[in-house]
């Protein structure tokens, strides 16, 4: 095993448990952002380390390292499929009240 790509050691069992949540509390491109900050500064850029030293999903990791690889940013697409959708969406053939 190549000597840089050994556990940290900086970290204690409490600072691991604060990072978990930090990432738990965190959504979407915010979460995978965080990711991979901490995965490139404490793991040496590797998802797998990531994953099994803080237990976050491997590809989730490797799409928040992704950026700094491609430059393009993956965002999601909820907002626009997402929800309920307006009622004249739904209902064309209501027409609106006129009072």
């Amino acid at each position: 095993m190549n000597p840089a790509m050994t556990f940290p050691t900086a970290l204690d069992k409490s600072h691991i448990e604060d990072l978990r949540l930090a990432a738990s509390q965190l959504t979407g491109a915010k979460r995978r952002s965080f990711l991979a900050e901490m995965t490139l500064k404490y793991c040496h850029g590797s998802a797998r380390l990531a994953e099994t030293y803080f237990g976050w999903n491997r590809n989730r990791v490797e799409v928040g390292l992704a950026p700094d690889r491609t430059g393009l940013l993956c965002q999601g697409d909820q907002s626009g499929f997402g929800g309920n959708k307006r009622i004249r969406e739904r209902h064309p053939e209501l027409k609106p009240c006129d009072n």
